[in-house]
């Protein structure tokens, strides 16, 4: 390619990318939605997977408390929990973990009768649930020991005997070791800010970027542009080009979002990350391309885009961690860019993998740009 060529496109490219940048619709989608989406999807996720950093408050009614309810809820501190005693029933709302013990609690079971403690979660979290339901159960059976234990000894039952069992080193030990590196699904921001920011690239390259191609074609810019010196081949490259652009810096306010302000491990591997993403954004310009020479219209455009754009990353993992969805959801979402961007990105950040893991990723992120490219190269059109 000559050094006229390159210039050629170089001029076209920052021409176009010029008109696509200062759209007020396109600067409210790069630069003010995400943030949005980031925000509420990062919070509501935020306790998905159960033992996250947020603090845990436990609500705990008891009627009349007596020696064993105190007893309990030491062990529940122990645990993870911050356990607050309520008064009143309706207090109780304001809780979405709640305890509740019966009347007579303690003497009935120093008694040897049988007594049922409560627990309720408000929320949905399946997982979370679990974790709160072992956590729950292991307070009560270890008071139980702790009754058991007592007892033998012939010691009475008081605040200060209980708080002596529970500071006793326990005699059997279980040391548990991570196999390899951690496979816990990603959580809160550290899911939501990379789910998001793929997404939005594919949405704003499948959207804004068609937006301007068709209007161009419809005002009959891009048959006068044909008039001009330049190759289709050099109009095509720089219609690409411009929406890399466009692409890498929405890679950019995402991962400075991250960092700065969502507080997102994005890992060691920095250059590994920013390499797969980029690679991202070519897939995500070809197909913004090939969007607007098939379609005719720019609502046609806009609509199919952000359908396409909200399905592939549904299904894909951005939406949710693609970890916590049945195996057969696991392998469809092997079938789109968005699953393969989106696997690469949380071995770079969430599971300590080496750069050397994401090689498949990137072959096949490779393999999807030049086949779109080819495609792209063909049904590209000046009317």
């Amino acid at each position: 390619m000559t050094r006229g060529r390159w210039n050629r496109i170089a001029f076209l490219t920052w021409k176009d990318f010029w008109y696509l940048i200062r759209e007020p619709e396109t600067l409210f989608w790069m630069f003010i939605m995400p943030f949005v989406f980031f925000f509420f999807i990062g919070s509501m996720t935020g306790g998905f997977g159960g033992g996250g950093s947020q603090e845990e408050y436990l609500g705990s009614w008891s009627p009349d408390a007596g020696i064993l309810v105190p007893a309990i809820e030491a062990r529940l501190t122990d645990l993870g929990y911050t356990v607050v005693d309520i008064d009143t029933l309706e207090n109780m709302e304001r809780f979405s973990r709640q305890i509740y013990f019966p009347s007579a609690f303690s003497d009935s079971v120093l008694a040897g009768h049988q007594a049922t403690v409560t627990f309720k979660r408000t929320d949905e979290s399946i997982l979370g649930g679990q974790y709160d339901d072992i956590r729950i159960q292991r307070a009560l059976y270890e008071t139980l020991a702790d009754i058991v234990l007592i007892d033998r000894d012939g010691v009475a039952f008081t605040t200060e005997s209980f708080d002596a069992r529970r500071q006793q080193p326990t005699l059997i030990g279980l040391k548990v070791e991570q196999a390899g590196n951690q496979r816990e699904p990603p959580v809160g921001f550290q899911q939501a800010v990379p789910g998001v920011m793929v997404m939005f690239v594919l949405i704003i390259l499948l959207t804004g970027g068609s937006y301007m191609l068709i209007t161009e074609r419809q005002e009959g810019h891009l048959r006068r542009l044909a008039a001009a010196p330049v190759e289709k081949i050099d109009v095509f490259a720089a219609k690409g080009l411009s929406r890399l652009g466009m692409g890498i810096i929405q890679i950019g306010v995402g991962l400075s979002a991250g960092a700065f302000v969502f507080k997102v491990d994005w890992g060691p591997h920095i250059g590994a990350l920013l390499f797969i993403l980029v690679l991202w954004g070519a897939v995500a310009a070809a197909l913004g391309v090939i969007a607007a020479s098939l379609a005719k219209t720019v609502s046609q455009a806009i609509g199919l885009g952000m359908l396409l754009a909200n399905l592939i990353a549904a299904l894909g993992g951005c939406w949710w961690p693609i970890e916590v969805t049945p195996t057969w959801m696991q392998k469809l979402a092997w079938l789109f860019p968005t699953g393969w961007v989106m696997d690469a990105i949380h071995r770079l950040t969430s599971f300590g993998d080496p750069p050397s893991a994401i090689i498949p990723h990137a072959i096949l992120l490779t393999a999807a740009i030049i086949i779109l490219l080819f495609v792209g190269r063909r049904v590209f059109r000046f009317d």
